[in-house]
């Protein structure tokens, strides 16, 4: 849709988000040295971690939003916010690392993309407190806002990996294929 489309081409292009993207990625290589950024980038299974370990809060909290949006069960609905909150560590921990890596339109959308999921676990973690609570209104609520985000994340995501390609490798054949395929076609 074009409306997507303008607003990722905007966020490409908008250099003002260089400084900020400097200054968290400086903050994370402070923190993430290079064995746990070895380990967080998935090197040693061969394949990145990140687009795994995102399918568990996604998943559950999608199911929570089920659960809600047919007044099904409110203690399973809160138990699947709290684990997809505990499963979103891993994720955001292998996203950063694999972020910090990037450069240009990619760090730009990267940061967008990690602002839009963080907004996201900030309300899917108020949803859960707020139904631990006993306000499951409000956190039926909370967590829709926080799907709304997760979702403009989620299309950045898949930007950042299948428009402009950032942290994918295509080795030999897949290669060889991939050029072969972009020449002909």
């Amino acid at each position: 849709m074009p409306i997507f489309e303008n607003v990722v081409a905007s966020i490409e292009q908008a250099d003002a988000l260089d400084p900020v993207a400097d200054r968290v990625s400086a903050g994370l290589d402070a923190v993430l040295k290079p064995p746990v950024r070895k380990v967080l980038s998935g090197a040693w299974l061969g394949h990145p971690v990140h687009p795994l370990l995102i399918t568990a809060p996604i998943g559950a909290w999608v199911s929570a939003t089920v659960l809600d949006v047919t007044r099904g069960n409110e203690v399973a609905a809160r138990r699947l916010v709290g684990f997809g909150l505990v499963c979103a560590t891993g994720a955001v921990a292998t996203g950063a690392s694999d972020w910090r890596g990037t450069v240009g339109r990619a760090r730009r959308v990267g940061i967008v993309h990690m602002v839009f999921n963080s907004l996201a676990l900030v309300l899917y973690t108020a949803s859960w407190r707020a139904r631990a609570g006993g306000r499951q209104h409000r956190g039926m609520v909370l967590a829709l806002i926080g799907a709304l985000l997760l979702s403009g994340g989620g299309y950045l995501g898949g930007h950042l990996t299948y428009v402009l390609g950032a942290n994918v490798d295509v080795p030999g054949a897949v290669a060889d294929d991939l050029a072969e395929t972009l020449l002909v076609g």
